[in-house]
């Protein structure tokens, strides 16, 4: 969507309003910096707990624009490879509520920055996590008494 965003296009327009302008920073973000394999850093200016409204206001909401423009095109991949092999994993092992968080949190990250915080993100590192469902029962031990 970003990049077939136009301003100069009443619908286009109306859909960046109704994700609060986040197509046209977006699309700023792709001017500014545009694609490079090992990202750039980005200068953001956002509202930064002020009420006061800023006219040179630009911050990247969306996770994916973030990580392909500020981190690069390899580690987009690698991100998106591992959310791809632990929700692949996950299926596999019947653990579809995590698919489901997974899948939620990939939407939700379309209009947040936090994607890679291992806080609001913990399923990234089930990449190095074993999901399958142990079948077996353990023995217990009983202690006898004498």
């Amino acid at each position: 969507m970003t990049v077939a965003y136009d301003n100069n296009n009443a619908k286009w327009l109306w859909i960046n309003e109704k994700l609060s302008d986040r197509l046209e920073n977006s699309k700023k973000g792709f001017g500014i910096n545009g694609f490079n394999l090992f990202g750039k850093y980005i200068e953001e200016k956002g509202w930064g707990k002020s009420v006061v409204e800023r006219p040179d206001y630009f911050f990247l909401d969306d996770s994916y624009i973030r990580i392909l423009l500020e981190y690069g095109i390899i580690v987009f991949v690698v991100v998106m490879a591992i959310l791809i092999i632990v929700s692949r994993r996950a299926a596999y092992a019947g653990r579809m509520t995590m698919v489901f968080a997974i899948a939620f949190i990939s939407l939700h990250s379309f209009m947040e920055h936090h994607l890679l915080d291992i806080a609001y993100n913990p399923f990234i590192l089930c990449v190095f996590a074993d999901l399958s469902i142990k079948k077996e029962k353990k023995e217990c031990m009983i202690l006898n008494k004498r």
